[in-house]
């Protein structure tokens, strides 16, 4: 029997944070392209240092792609169930956003606060070919348990 062999999600190596990995998918729906996953999260207190990484399935045709880091990928708040948030990095919790190619983008979540539980709204935002289907975004919001036990 043949078939793909898959290789097992990688995890975090020694000193690295953890790493989340996000699948989205883009379609057409109603003429909108909409793009899905679950990249709500509610992180333990104590924990810090988790990685996000998105990687989208574009099922539109259209070349959905992550925006460039400086022109927009993503804007996030903190202390904030905005969604979505005002544009911006108004944050001291996201570090180390990267886009590594047109469909894979990540951030890393210090989930240090202080003061108990702290909403983090943020919104990854897209392109495409067409521009009569922008804006493209996708605006979950994560739970930081904060730094301390």
């Amino acid at each position: 029997m043949t078939g793909e062999v898959r290789d097992p999600q990688p995890q975090a190596q020694a000193g690295q944070p953890p790493i989340r990995r996000i699948p989205l998918t883009a379609k057409i729906v109603e003429g909108r392209v909409e793009i899905k996953g679950d990249g709500d999260a509610d992180l333990p207190k104590g924990s810090l240092n988790h990685r996000f990484e998105f990687e989208l399935d574009d099922q539109t045709g259209l070349k959905v792609r992550f925006k460039q880091v400086n022109n927009g990928m993503l804007d996030v708040q903190d202390n904030s169930r905005a969604c979505p948030p005002p544009a911006g990095m108004n944050t001291s919790q996201i570090v180390g956003v990267t886009r590594m190619s047109d469909v894979r983008a990540g951030f890393t979540d210090k989930n240090d606060n202080e003061n108990g539980p702290m909403p983090v709204s943020y919104q990854l935002n897209f392109e495409c070919d067409d521009p009569s289907k922008h804006p493209i975004s996708y605006d979950p919001i994560i739970i930081n348990g904060g730094g301390f036990i």
